[in-house]
């Protein structure tokens, strides 16, 4: 499924889980890239990244590639339902969490 914003720009994809390619050095977090149309696209298991430990994946696992600002990373989801294109005026910016 490809989400388009009104420019007609890629907005999202979200295709079957494959298992990425290895990046050497790379965080934990970073689960390796995949070719997608050509471009190298790093792929991202937010579980990790915020410690909620590692999820196998199965038959429901997809990835979900949004294309924010220009920048895509693909980002491992347990299973998507529905999909929605934003705008990015009703999205505040986030509180000042300086200590």
């Amino acid at each position: 499924m490809m989400q388009t914003s009104s420019a007609g720009q890629a907005a999202a994809d979200q295709g079957s889980y494959e298992t990425p390619a290895r990046i050497d050095n790379a965080p934990g977090f970073i689960k390796g890239a995949v070719k997608l149309r050509g471009a190298i696209v790093p792929v991202v298991d937010m579980r990790i990244k915020v410690n909620l430990g590692q999820a196998a994946c199965d038959q429901f696992t997809v990835l979900v590639i949004p294309n924010i600002g220009g920048r895509v990373a693909g980002m491992v989801a347990d299973s998507v339902s529905d999909a929605t294109t934003l705008s990015p005026e009703p999205i505040n910016s986030p509180p000042d969490m300086a200590t």
